[in-house]
């Protein structure tokens, strides 16, 4: 059920992004003063969050125009704290032209909780009402990472890690007390839509709580849709499943489908970054795998959104001589969404997956070698 329903949702978002295309034309302006060195800038577009490139202008101002597929398009800006973490903050914008300008600084507060909104919008009412909600929970979980902030990550102290983790959970468990309340509000379905995967709520209960909490106009929304599938993707994705079927385009333009890979033994869905080391450090392994076995396997590279020059300028550069995807977020979400890479799944002549490097805790490969080894002849 759940696959056939996968199937629906992806031919439904395809579909409707073809007519449902927005563009955002959005200015922030920061203060002078600012240090800006390390400012990340993501848009959420309703399909997924993507890190988006920019220039900082000499005047301390970022232009930003893109597409986006949802109510709103979300700016998320973040900044380092001096010490550890991050500020951030985020506002929607619409089709308007918008423009965020951060106000100076003031003492104890964080350079991005100023500002003033031309065409944009920051649900500051229905932010503060969940947070007042979720007070209690928050404040406890603020103190005891406060207190043990050194301990929960080095590796030494898993109970204080699991106690971090589950009163993290029983917080978002709060606030989706709140959202069951609120399902008509907008702000609502952008936060749990945008959060829930990160919750560690069993991944039926998310999909049960998206169903009955939420009105069609936000379920059967271009959102709503990549939400399930993005659920539905982490569901389905396992061994001995059968693999979501994809029709994308490589980045030279050309149509990759994976039903048109019939004739192969094997197709191995590489997921990777521009960022993620470890997935660099796997591109001449997999480039060995496409020399040794390019007759019966297919490699298929699915690069994370970051900037398509540096994505090009990396396959150039591994000499990554097979197909290469970028910034497919229907696909991504169909494999599990932005999870933790390098992920490799690899598939059947069948159509069934056979392996997952992370399902199969296989750090080394030496899995993945084993299973092509006794199964593929080598040229």
């Amino acid at each position: 059920m759940l696959k056939s329903f996968a199937l629906v949702a992806f031919a439904i978002t395809i579909s409707s992004c073809m007519f449902g295309q927005k563009k955002l034309e959005v200015v922030l302006s920061f203060p002078d003063t600012l240090n800006l060195t390390d400012l990340r800038i993501q848009i959420d577009n309703g399909l997924g969050r993507t890190t988006v490139p920019f220039k900082i202008a000499d005047n301390k101002q970022v232009t930003l125009s893109d597409f986006f597929y949802s109510k709103y398009a979300a700016i998320i800006i973040s900044l380092p704290k001096s010490k550890n973490g991050l500020h951030h903050n985020f506002c929607f914008v619409d089709e308007k032209h918008a423009k965020i300008t951060f106000l100076p600084v003031v003492k104890d507060s964080s350079p991005l909780d100023r500002y003033v909104l031309t065409n944009a919008y920051d649900f500051r009412s229905e932010r503060e009402k969940m947070d007042t909600f979720a007070a209690a929970e928050t404040a406890d979980v603020k103190k005891f990472f406060e207190k043990y902030e050194k301990e929960i990550f080095d590796g030494n102290h898993k109970d204080l890690q699991d106690q971090f983790f589950e009163m993290d959970r029983r917080t978002y468990v709060k606030i989706v007390e709140y959202i069951r309340k609120t399902g008509n509000s907008y702000f609502s379905f952008w936060y749990y839509r945008s959060n829930a995967q990160y919750s560690g709520l069993p991944l039926d209960s998310i999909l049960s709580i998206f169903d009955t909490t939420f009105p069609p106009s936000f379920k059967n929304s271009i959102e709503g849709h990549a939400f399930r599938q993005l659920v539905v993707g982490k569901l389905e994705t396992k061994k001995g499943n059968v693999a979501a079927q994809f029709s994308s385009n490589d980045i030279n333009g050309n149509s990759v489908k994976l039903a048109s890979f019939k004739s192969k033994k094997y197709v191995l869905l590489d997921f990777w970054a521009t960022w993620c080391v470890p997935c660099i450090q796997a591109m001449p392994f997999l480039s060995r795998l496409r020399e040794k076995y390019s007759e019966e396997l297919e490699i298929i590279s699915i690069a994370y959104p970051t900037n398509i020059s540096l994505v090009k300028d990396q396959i150039a550069k591994q000499k990554m001589n097979w197909i290469n995807i970028y910034n497919d977020i229907s696909l991504i979400n169909s494999y599990g969404g932005m999870g933790a890479i390098p992920k490799l799944i690899l598939i059947d002549k069948s159509g069934k997956i056979v392996y997952h490097n992370q399902k199969d805790n296989d750090v080394d490969l030496k899995i993945l070698v084993d299973l092509l080894e006794q199964n593929l002849v080598a040229k």
